[in-house]
């Protein structure tokens, strides 16, 4: 899969993300669950799960490691439900402590004190600003589980950036269509407009800053998996045949569990000969050997051509 479908995928993963969390909201209100604190905790551990679930298998499935991506995203999924669950509570207490806040500035203003922007102590303003904040936080959580499972710390803050903003953007512009809804059936269409919106942005936002905060991607030139494309954001990238390699080449033969391992190292990037034969632009490589952007990689029949990310 090209870097280009592979971003269009983190898109469609996220709005079947918020397919997920719109289903797991509409039970939890058919199911009228008890209090407040209970509610806030469960919308949470659902909206986190869900995202967490659907974003989690995106590598997987562009790498045609669908059992893998299963099993990976559900510990995702599971991991993020959990943190969000938190989040929301959070929020919600953010909100008690922003609404207690305004109470004083309001009772302050009856005592001579100068009296605040109304509009922004409303209750309506301050739900709003902590719910986004949680949003924020809950899209931070599911790049963030994401990413460190991945063992690469650019994808590690790939997706805190991502998640901040796609869940911020995503996440305000559910709240204002929630606030505008009416009831009824316009409230579970803004319900479900929103978590497509929220799931959408979100994917969109962490594999943009997926792309933009990896150093190189090396692309698959021949056989099975020609125009698949790898992004290298990790200090050490294994090359080979075992479902966990960095550049997964299971399809090709005479292709080692670990053939090969990509380095960075400042701003080098050295390919090292881990056991199986390599040739860098068809000449032999002994030991390691410094890469530059347009090289062509051989490692048994797959071929490899190095590019900018």
């Amino acid at each position: 899969m090209s870097g280009g479908k592979k971003r269009i995928l983190y898109i469609v993963s996220g709005i079947l993300g918020g397919v997920l969390a719109f289903a797991g909201i509409e039970l939890l209100f058919f199911l009228n669950s008890p209090g407040y604190f209970l509610f806030t905790l469960l919308q949470g551990a659902v909206v986190g799960a869900a995202l967490g679930l659907s974003l989690g298998v995106v590598d997987d499935i562009a790498y045609s490691r669908l059992k893998l991506g299963i099993i990976r995203g559900s510990v995702s999924g599971l991991l993020t439900a959990v943190i969000s669950a938190g989040v929301m509570v959070l929020a919600a207490q953010l909100y008690l402590l922003l609404a207690g806040a305004a109470d004083a500035v309001r009772f302050d203003s009856f005592a001579g004190a100068p009296a605040g922007d109304s509009s922004l102590q409303s209750p309506e303003f301050l739900s709003l600003v902590s719910r986004s904040a949680g949003w924020m936080l809950i899209g931070m959580a599911s790049g963030a589980v994401s990413g460190f499972r991945r063992g690469s710390s650019r994808r590690f803050w790939a997706g805190i950036l991502g998640g901040a903003l796609g869940g911020l953007i995503g996440g305000v512009v559910l709240e204002l269509l929630l606030r505008s809804a009416e009831g009824g059936l316009s409230a579970m269409t803004a319900r479900l407009s929103g978590f497509l919106i929220l799931g959408a942005v979100l994917g969109f936002a962490l594999g943009e800053f997926e792309r933009r905060l990896s150093f190189a991607r090396l692309r698959v030139l021949t056989g099975a998996n020609k125009n698949r494309e790898y992004l290298l954001s990790g200090r050490e990238t294994a090359i080979g045949s075992h479902m966990n390699a960095g550049v997964y080449l299971g399809d090709y033969e005479k292709i080692l569990p670990r053939h090969a391992l990509v380095v960075r190292n400042g701003e080098d990037m050295i390919l090292k000969s881990d056991a199986g034969d390599v040739r860098i632009n068809d000449g032999g490589l002994e030991g390691s050997s410094i890469l530059k952007y347009q090289d062509v990689i051989q490692l048994g029949q797959a071929k490899l051509l190095l590019l900018q990310p």
